[in-house]
């Protein structure tokens, strides 16, 4: 006999507190360092200085002033990694799951995706049995996991996932940092330990810095 398990409910009672308002996002740039590292124990043409991180901000329509930039509301991530393959999108799918036990996965980052972001896609190119597939679907709290669509890609080409945090909740809006340079040095002290590991991108003779934002 197996547990239901309410999503609605494992998200109120997730915590979350104001100040810590960016911890989805770093959860999420460290799902691509973990896809970069799976693709690079994968492929062995794929090194360290191949792996690619964009963060994209994503503001409201509305301005306030002439002079100023519109609010933040999300954030979207791209990584070339190993992407939402059979086993990682398993993963994602159970709650609290133990795959990434030993790299100090809890099991809830996309729980903390919802407690402050309306709503979640994932759009993913990634490689099964040497066929490339493209999954993508929504995440929300009302529907949960919905609007999936897996398909074989007729041609060839890179692998990448996006993930898109949408619509931040009005309670957390005030606490955002306004720049991106706040946003940027916070992601990198967050993930200083990737980048000082042995193997490391300070490692790698072709060091160039990992995260772009736009």
């Amino acid at each position: 006999m197996s547990l239901n398990t309410n999503l609605k409910g494992r998200v109120r009672n997730i915590n979350l507190p104001k100040s810590n308002i960016l911890f989805p996002l770093f959860e999420t740039v460290v799902n691509s360092i973990h896809a970069i590292d799976e693709k690079i124990d994968m492929d062995n043409h794929f090194k360290i200085s191949d792996g690619d991180i964009k963060i994209k901000i994503i503001r409201s329509s509305q301005l306030i002033t002439t002079k100023e930039k519109s609010e933040i509301i999300g954030f979207e991530i791209i990584d070339n990694g190993i992407g939402f393959n059979k086993i990682n999108y398993n993963s994602f799918q159970t709650l609290d799951t133990e795959y990434k036990l030993n790299l100090g996965g809890k099991g809830v980052g996309r729980l903390l995706w919802l407690k402050a972001f309306s709503k979640v896609s994932i759009n993913s190119y990634y490689q099964e049995n040497k066929v490339i597939y493209n999954r993508m679907f929504n995440f929300t709290i009302a529907q949960d996991i919905h609007n999936e669509k897996n398909e074989k890609v007729s041609v060839s080409g890179d692998l990448r996932t996006s993930v898109t945090l949408l619509n931040l909740l009005d309670g957390y809006k005030d606490y955002l940092p306004k720049s991106i340079n706040a946003i940027a040095n916070a992601l990198f002290e967050h993930c200083l330990w990737y980048f000082l590991r042995e193997g490391g991108v300070y490692y790698s003779p072709f060091f160039r810095p990992r995260f772009c934002f736009s």
